[in-house]
């Protein structure tokens, strides 16, 4: 009489091929799933980045167009909620907030053309330029420097890297004025 050993449990499992995709799968799946939850996170903080920069430079173009003369006092009564509407227009919306007041000040570019402040309202600035660069003939400029802010909340929360940057994302757009 042969006696035919049948294979045990294990054998069995090892040789069976069935459901190996969802078993691969189930391994995968986690590491597949951290990267996308980072991805999304970190392209949405960046697309806000991007969307508070664009409504700091609206707000400070939104002086622009009705400062003519130089100075926040002669910008009229309403710039500050115009500012505060056109850094609103982004698709953020009211979320970004225009922060205090824009600030005027007095500057003139140093041979590397970094901006180098020479005076704030109410002082009067120097008729020349020629402290910052030695020689220059220049008026120096008025700037007006217009800060938002924005919260950012993560959307998977301790989960993504982005959830470990700082929530709150800042831009200042500087417009010249003169």
């Amino acid at each position: 009489m042969s006696t035919r050993r049948h294979p045990g449990w294990l054998a069995r499992f090892g040789i069976d091929t069935r459901a190996s995709a969802a078993a691969e799968m189930a391994m995968i799946f986690p590491i597949v799933g951290f990267v996308t939850m980072n991805v999304v996170d970190l392209a949405t903080y960046m697309y806000s980045k991007m969307q508070v920069d664009l409504a700091a430079q609206q707000a400070a173009g939104i002086v622009r167009s009705l400062c003519t003369n130089p100075a926040p006092a002669n910008c009229g009564t309403t710039y500050l909620n115009q500012m505060k509407s056109a850094a609103q227009q982004t698709t953020l919306g009211t979320a970004v907030t225009v922060v205090g007041s824009p600030t005027e000040s007095y500057y003139c570019a140093n041979t590397g053309g970094t901006l180098v402040l020479v005076a704030t309202p109410p002082a009067t600035p120097p008729a020349t330029c020629a402290a910052t660069v030695s020689g220059s003939t220049s008026r120096p400029g008025s700037y007006i420097g217009v800060p938002t802010t924005f919260t950012y909340h993560a959307t998977f929360p301790g989960f993504s890297v982005a959830s470990y940057l700082s929530s709150t994302i800042q831009s200042t757009a500087w417009i010249r004025l003169q």
